[in-house]
């Protein structure tokens, strides 16, 4: 709780100053140079409950959906569990390529943060594919991985500060 406290203090201070809270050249980095976490693809023939199996297991959100080529064709998310079949035939859940959400936005791993942050914000993505030349699923960035990318940048900001005060 004490450190809570600190950074709440050194956040106001912070933005007590001119200062900015961090540095606009973050916006500019890549996908790749913050961390991009490593892809788990599953066929469109998966069961369902096996996916929610790997989401559970590997406390994710997430899962990009490929086609027999590894290529992607969809992503499944426990928001696509939830409002598409949670309560509805319990056990019948069938493959996940039914219940997928399609031809979601990718982006490659040079993408800017700006970039996909405009790109989550606007269309109301949680979770971003990062995929290669060939559509095949590299990774998966989630608004949370972004916010935890932000929220380093900031406290590092604020070492920095309470360095020079």
């Amino acid at each position: 709780m004490k450190e809570a406290q600190q950074i709440e203090d050194a956040i106001l201070r912070l933005c007590a100053t001119d200062e900015p809270l961090i540095d606009t050249g973050f916006l500019c980095q890549s996908l790749g140079s913050i961390g991009i976490r490593e892809a788990l693809p599953v066929q469109t023939h998966t069961p369902v409950e096996q996916v929610m199996e790997l989401l559970r297991r590997n406390k994710i959100g997430c899962v990009s959906v490929v086609n027999e080529d590894g290529k992607l064709v969809g992503i499944f998310s426990e928001r696509d569990y939830v409002l598409k079949l949670y309560g509805v035939n319990p056990g019948e859940e069938g493959p996940v390529g039914e219940v997928m959400t399609p031809n979601p936005a990718a982006e490659k791993s040079d993408c800017t943060v700006a970039y996909a942050l405009n790109l989550m914000s606007r269309g109301g993505y949680r979770h971003l594919p990062i995929v290669d030349d060939e559509n095949r699923p590299v990774g998966m960035i989630s608004i949370k991985d972004m916010a935890d990318s932000i929220m380093s940048a900031l406290l590092m900001r604020l070492t920095d500060v309470e360095l020079e005060s």
